[in-house]
């Protein structure tokens, strides 16, 4: 499920409404990293992405996931807390991880 390949429709047509938990660590060719974390509701999942609506302190803006289906992690249930802004995200339905690398790094 890693690619559009291997694209499992019938998951990706269960995924609408969930929520997902979203952190991101830019990796600076310097050594360096920045964090983001946000959250927000799925709109659909197709092969050229998954597109959330974002929750909380981004409400109103989307961001669209590359479509990896094997991105999602199950979320435990409980509270989650995001470090930059504070905001808690309860009994999220997903999380995802993600890295994104410098083109020199």
């Amino acid at each position: 499920m890693s690619s559009v390949e291997n694209w499992n429709a019938e998951l990706a047509a269960e995924l609408p409404g969930k929520t997902v938990l979203v952190g991101i660590t830019y990796a600076k060719a310097d050594g360096t990293n920045t964090d983001d974390q946000f959250f927000g509701e799925i709109v659909s999942a197709t092969p050229n992405g998954i597109l959330l609506s974002l929750r909380g302190e981004r409400t109103g803006q989307e961001w669209n996931m590359p479509p990896m289906l094997d991105g999602l992690r199950p979320a435990n249930p409980g509270n989650y807390r995001l470090k930059s802004t504070g905001e808690e995200v309860v009994d999220p339905d997903f999380t995802a991880v993600w890295t994104v690398r410098d083109a020199d790094n």
